[in-house]
């Protein structure tokens, strides 16, 4: 089987400062998620339901790590509805984005969301990319990718 690295990457973060992924994700596991922005209903639904369970990930030695196509603004705000304990960033100029493959659509509502899961050697073990606005896993199917591998 072919393995797949996954890309370093670094962005602003939203109260300032520099995010840079592998440094974040140091020995721990990573659930990494690229999602639309703050207007997307079933992107925020996603968020929420992970930071409703965020202990569970914890637990495992996974970190989560969300990257929004939207603002910096609009993902602040976010964060702020959602309360979010894990770090949300913003990708307005898609540079994490097109590292993982995803191609950036001329109208923002064409935006798929994808999701990986990146073992601690830095190499991606699960790999979701919607066919939709709507399609992305579970709660429950992301928990199971998991406990398949940590």
């Amino acid at each position: 089987m072919r393995v797949i690295h996954a890309k370093n990457f670094q962005l602003d973060k939203i109260d300032g400062g520099t995010f840079d992924l592998f440094a974040y994700q140091g020995d721990m596991w990573l659930l990494l998620i690229f999602f639309r922005g703050e207007w997307c209903h079933y992107c925020r639904q996603q968020l929420k339901a992970i930071n409703t369970n965020l202990q569970w990930f914890s637990d495992r030695s996974v970190k989560v790590v969300a990257v929004s196509a939207d603002t910096n603004l609009f993902t602040s705000i976010l964060q702020d509805i959602l309360g979010a304990k894990f770090e949300i960033l913003a990708d307005e100029q898609w540079k994490a984005f097109s590292q993982y493959g995803l191609k950036q659509p001329e109208d923002p509502k064409d935006i798929m969301p994808a999701l990986f899961i990146v073992n601690p050697k830095h190499e991606i073990v699960f790999t979701h990319i919607g066919k939709s606005y709507r399609d992305r896993p579970s709660l429950t199917k992301i928990r199971t990718e998991l406990e398949k591998r940590v």
